[in-house]
């Protein structure tokens, strides 16, 4: 897995998705309605993970304007930024009861 991370120096939109349609044939595809638009600040930060070995985008976390302008080449602000964007993610922890 690979994460990468942009911090946005001005406002902007950033698309999102709501799932997906399966067509009858089995082909899993996007409509007009399953994308919306989301307005965000300057100093959004935004985290994608990305599946390696497929190099297809698994997930993307962001916060809106979670960093000031004299915080954007802070490091210890961004992995504070980083932290608190992951600390928002669902995930299912996995144990050997589960398996």
């Amino acid at each position: 897995m690979l994460v990468s991370f942009a911090i946005l120096e001005q406002g902007g939109r950033l698309r999102s998705t709501n799932g997906y349609v399966t067509t009858s044939s089995g082909e899993k595809v996007r409509t007009d309605e399953d994308v919306s638009w989301i307005n965000v600040k300057p100093g959004t930060l935004i985290v994608n993970l990305v599946d390696a070995r497929k190099n297809k985008q698994i997930w993307q976390g962001y916060a809106s304007g979670i960093l000031q302008a004299n915080q954007m080449n802070d490091q210890t602000k961004i992995r504070e930024a980083v932290s608190r964007i992951f600390s928002q993610l669902k995930h299912n922890n996995f144990n050997k009861n589960n398996m």
